[in-house]
């Protein structure tokens, strides 16, 4: 089963202020890895069943979902971990906020305060 975890980040506004916050990750299992990709490639793969009787336009869908499928698959299964917000002080308005990943993002990473709107770069902590 997939469990969260937490890791410290530093928040650094436009102007070099920084401050403190937290990571949190959701890390899968292998055995939950096969799962997602499977039902990725019965996703894609019933998508290609489904367009059978699309006229003329099956002729490139069933193919491309076909081909599809293995490879969304295999790149469902390649994510072992997910980004899913960073929580902490915005150094500009000192306010708490929550700020909101998308799974594909890489640190460092430029984002905006949620409630200031103030341009925040978001560094991963290392130890000096």
């Amino acid at each position: 089963m997939s469990h969260t975890e937490q890791y410290p980040i530093l928040i650094k506004a436009n102007d070099g202020a920084t401050s403190a916050g937290a990571l949190k990750v959701t890390v899968y299992e292998k055995r939950e890895r096969l799962m997602r990709a499977a039902r990725m490639l019965a996703l894609y793969w019933m998508l290609a069943l489904l367009s059978l009787p699309i006229f003329v336009a099956h002729w490139l869908l069933v193919p491309g979902f076909f081909i599809a499928g293995p490879v969304m698959a295999w790149l469902r299964y390649r994510v072992v971990e997910r980004k899913d917000q960073v929580t902490g002080q915005c150094p500009v308005d000192k306010n708490d906020v929550t700020i909101p990943l998308e799974p594909s993002v890489r640190l460092p990473f430029w984002t905006y305060c949620p409630l200031c709107a103030a341009p925040l770069q978001l560094i991963e902590h290392t130890a000096p």
